[in-house]
This record gives structure tokens, sequence and C-alpha cells, in this order.
């Protein structure tokens, strides 16, 4: 879905007419879906890529061309590296690995973000790509560098006050790891709250989701995972922890990555969203680590001096939640628009720390029965254009994860589409 709902985007939009516009999917459904929207017929293939096969997504491309990369069962650093040597732009909307061989594992996104920033070293002024461009991960991340600009030129605080002028420096500077250890930024809650009601008459056997399925599985019944700053959890997270009744992190797979020892459709914390009160479940998503890694400042011996707390809280949809505690599925479905009553997506990022008042910035999407596409959907395909138009600006950064892209111009393109909300709470 979101491949249809960024095909007419581009078009829309002029950016590219529909005959330089190719689609390579697995099913008959997509390869329809694309001709009914205006794609030629010719320019549409059917192939299930795999480790054997993924070579023949690139072969209609030359250097200069853009190749998005949105399936199931890919591996993004694999399409990333060949797209480097040959200078096609490569964007992918979240990691993947290919099926064939051996699916994800637990620290998957740890293991991503390392080959990609492995592949970025080895080509550094290759034809710029950007990863794990979505909503979320994506969007969420240049929401968490506008949070921080709205801090430093609003926040009326005697220390942001006092300290305004050198805080200012810090962002003319772009030093965004040094601007959140000046303002002892202590934690980053992503939030996501999906409040879709439907008309589908829900089956016990059935697990359903507005976004993808077997994603939505996969994420919810893997082990609730954090990212621990250098305050550590006793200040920023634990309190929060017991009150929920969660037991003690079980696990440090890795420094700052904390793993309960429990699924995340079972870890759930109370959150705010666009002032409505909800409880997230604590789920691993890519964000987690490229945020914390972005904003960790390094000693000269490379341990880390300072480093936020970040947390990401999912609220799915009703109908949703509930079929994910059915005894068995047996199918998956998809939540699409013709199904949805009412109700909107709200994601944004939450920043909290001892120098400044909380900074709530979010965007929120309404269900629209005008769209072919959900809320959840058209949020990522409208960041996703974002990153496409950012790329043809920039032609030659190389590799780049959603906190390398200048925030300003970024959120400028994606606010045609999608409204960025700012304040404190």
């Amino acid at each position: 879905m979101v491949g249809s709902s960024v095909f007419d985007l581009l078009t829309s939009e002029g950016i590219f007419p529909p005959g330089d516009i190719y689609m390579a999917d697995r099913s008959d459904e997509a390869r329809e879906r694309f001709v009914s929207h205006g794609g030629e017929a010719g320019n549409a293939f059917r192939i299930d890529v795999n480790s054997k096969n993924y070579m023949q997504t690139v072969e209609k491309l030359s250097a200069g061309d853009i190749l998005l990369g949105l399936a199931d069962g890919i591996d993004s650093c694999a399409l990333l590296e060949v797209c480097c040597k040959r200078g096609i732009h490569y964007l992918s909307t979240a990691d993947g690995s290919f099926e064939d061989a051996g699916g994800e594992t637990c620290d998957t996104e740890e293991m991503h973000l390392a080959q990609a920033l492995q592949i970025g070293k080895r080509y550094p002024h290759a034809a710029t790509s950007i990863l794990q461009f979505g909503c979320n991960p994506g969007l969420v991340s240049v929401m968490v560098k506008k949070a921080l600009r709205d801090i430093v030129a609003e926040d009326d605080g005697e220390v942001v006050t006092e300290n305004r002028a050198e805080l200012d420096g810090l962002l003319r500077r772009n030093d965004f790891p040094g601007l959140a250890g000046a303002l002892s930024l202590r934690t980053i809650i992503e939030t996501d709250l999906d409040t879709t009601a439907t008309n589908i008459k829900e089956e016990n056997n059935a697990l359903y989701s507005t976004w993808n399925v077997r994603d939505f599985e996969m994420e919810m019944n893997r082990p609730a995972t954090f990212m621990v700053g250098t305050e550590g959890p006793e200040r920023s997270v634990a309190a929060a922890f017991e009150t929920a009744g969660l037991c003690s992190p079980c696990a440090a797979f890795r420094p700052g990555r904390m793993v309960l020892n429990r699924p995340a459709k079972e870890a759930c914390l109370k959150a705010v969203s666009n002032n409505k009160h909800f409880e997230g479940y604590i789920l691993p998503h890519e964000e987690l680590f490229s945020i914390y890694r972005y904003l960790t400042v390094k000693g000269r011996d490379g341990r880390p001096v300072y480093s936020p707390s970040v947390l990401f809280l999912y609220r799915p949809c009703e109908l949703a939640l509930r079929s994910l505690f059915h005894e068995k599925n047996e199918k998956f479905v998809l939540i699409t628009n013709d199904r949805v009553l009412s109700g909107d997506e709200t994601v944004g990022v939450l920043l909290t720390g001892d120098n400044f008042r909380p900074r709530y910035v979010y965007t929120r999407m309404a269900a629209d029965s005008s769209r072919s596409e959900t809320p959840t959907v058209f949020q990522v395909s409208a960041s996703l254009l974002g990153a496409i138009k950012y790329v043809i600006a920039h032609r030659r950064e190389g590799v780049l994860l959603p906190e390398d892209v200048e925030d300003s111009e970024l959120l400028a393109s994606v606010g045609r589409h999608l409204p960025i909300f700012s304040g404190t709470i």
C-alpha cells in the first residue's frame, strides 16, 4: 500500500512521470494496483526477491536513478552496497533480511545499523542514500532535532534563558549531541497512538493491523526493548516500570540496550499523546538505536560520557490489540481504508529533562474516506516523499540515517502533506 501511495504523490507533484517509474512485487494484486493508479503495465514486474536473485531489482536502473526498498524479507544492506557501487540512490523504510538466508535475529536493528555504517565508510562520496526513512523509523528522528531547536528558541526556564547564546552556538554548529548533553536531556519517548475503528467483524483466528500484519506480530512478540542513557534507569524509567508492575530488565546485550523478560505485548507504560493518556507497549525498533547512537557523546576512551534514554511506546488500534491475544491466528488481515469508520494516528516524540519544560513534537492524521490509504500508510508515504526530495536536492552525500538529514529542509517538504505540531506538556 505504501508503494501505491508514494506513486500517487510522486506523479501528482510531477516529480517523475509515470513512464519513469517501475514496480517489482511478488503479488499480481500489487501489479494491478500499480496499473490502476496510472503506472504503465510494461513497467510492472513480478518477482519474489531473495538472496539469489536480488540483483534483478537494479537491472533497469542506471547511475542517478532511485531505488525504493519497501518490501518484507529484503536485505537492505545488500541492496545498499549494490547501489553505492552503481551510483544508484537507495531509500528504505525499515531494516530487513532475506527470508531464505536465515531471516531475522533478536539483534537485527543493531546488526543492520553497524553494517550500514560500515558501507557508508567504504563509499563516503556515493550517491545519496537514506535508510530507515518512513514515519517511524524516519520522521520521528527529525522530530527529535526539531524538539531540541524549539527548546532553545522557546523555553523560558532559567537554564535555557541564561544559556541561550551558548545553546544557539551549538545549533549553528549542528552539534545536536552536544546540545542534548548541555540541556541534560534525559529521556526521549516516542509515542504512536492508533485509534482506528473499523467495520470488520473480528474472527478468533485472525490477526489484524493497519500497518504490516507480519511485522506487527513479530514486533509485539519480541522482548520489550529500550535504550538506557548515562543517567541510568534509576532516574529515567525504573520508577515507571515499578509503577506498572514490570519485572526488572533481565539482560543487557549491548552497552545501553536493555531487554525485559517479557514480550512487548505484555509490557506497557502510561504515556501521553496529544493530551490523550494511554498505555503504550514497549517495542524494539530501528530508531531507538540510531537516535541513541546519534546523540551519544563519547570521551577519549571511546566510552559514552553522555547519552539519553530512548523508548518507543505503541498503542495499536483496539481490533489489532485484541487479536494479538487470540489463542491461534491462522490468517493475517490488513485493515484497509475502505474498512475504516473513524479514528486517527498520532506519532510524536516527548523530550524530558531537568533543565527545560517537556517538549512534545508530533504529527496527527485523521481517517479520511476520500483517500485510498489509511492514516498509518499515508504518514509513511508522505515522510518517504520528503526523503526522495532530499535525495534529489543532495546527490552526493553518501549513506545517511534519518538523524543525518537537515531537519528544517526535510520538515518543510513533509509539512505540505503532514502537519507538524510542537509545544510543551
